[in-house]
């Protein structure tokens, strides 16, 4: 899935024009942007039809659903970090549906996920909730975490201190800066061609072995540089002494325009 998001495009590769004055592309619904957009938030279909303009706060990086667009009526708002904030700033102001980030309805959201997205992972959408879940566990988190992360009622409910004083909104907005993160950089470790029986290294980055590779670029090595150029926030999230170079390095290529 990474690598099908690297490969599209949010808009159509012909121009369009006005009484003759070029106009460009024109925007389009980017069906391997939501469903990477869901994989990474860990949820339901309807987090990507309902997604509007005005439930994201560009300023303090958080995406707010309201209580009516969930299934557990309860509002949720998530950290916009890494991957997801590459994904959202670059979806575009779609023709039609402009207040809706990702452009599609209900409808056309199934159509192009039966479509393009069911081929590639032979799964339903329900599959990349319970994907994000699954992983959490991988690296530690409990039962009640995940629940947090996934906003069920039963993990916020608790005692009467919980529910009527200690929402923990602060709490949960870390929480899911650490998880989201976390699975953000297994989604990176995945691509770089380890299994889930490979640890995770706290530098993801070590694995990717791309020092040097500028001069005789092999063609794994231009696609995780691919990979890394499409998410600079993602990038920035990883930049510690031992990634340095790599990073420069991917820096260089995108100025270069070596794709």
């Amino acid at each position: 899935m990474l690598y099908a998001y690297v490969d599209s495009s949010n808009f159509d590769e012909d121009t369009h024009s006005h009484d003759g004055v070029l106009l460009g592309q024109p925007p389009k619904p980017n069906i391997f942007a939501a469903v990477l957009y869901l994989l990474l938030i860990g949820g339901r279909e309807q987090d990507v039809y309902s997604l509007t303009w005005d439930m994201i706060d560009f300023d303090h990086k958080t995406i707010s659903y309201p209580a009516r667009s969930r299934k557990e009526n309860k509002p949720h708002v998530i950290p916009m970090i890494g991957m997801l904030q590459d994904i959202v700033i670059n979806q575009p102001r779609h023709l039609r549906r402009s207040d809706l980030v990702f452009g599609m309805t209900h409808e056309m959201f199934r159509t192009r996920y039966n479509k393009q997205i069911k081929p590639i992972i032979n799964q339903t959408s329900k599959s990349l909730r319970k994907t994000w879940a699954e992983h959490m566990g991988l690296d530690g988190y409990d039962d009640k975490a995940i629940g947090r992360g996934l906003n069920h009622s039963w993990a916020t409910q608790g005692s009467v201190t919980t529910r009527s004083y200690y929402t923990a909104s602060l709490v949960k907005e870390q929480y899911l800066q650490r998880m989201f993160i976390s699975f953000q950089a297994r989604c990176l470790h995945y691509a770089l061609g380890k299994s889930h029986q490979d640890q995770v290294n706290e530098d993801v980055l070590q694995n990717a072995k791309l020092t040097g590779a500028f001069s005789n670029l092999e063609q794994d090595q231009v696609k995780v540089f691919r990979l890394l150029g499409k998410f600079p926030n993602f990038r920035h999230l990883l930049q510690t002494d031992n990634n340095q170079n790599i990073l420069d390095e991917v820096r260089l290529i995108e100025e270069l325009g070596v794709w």
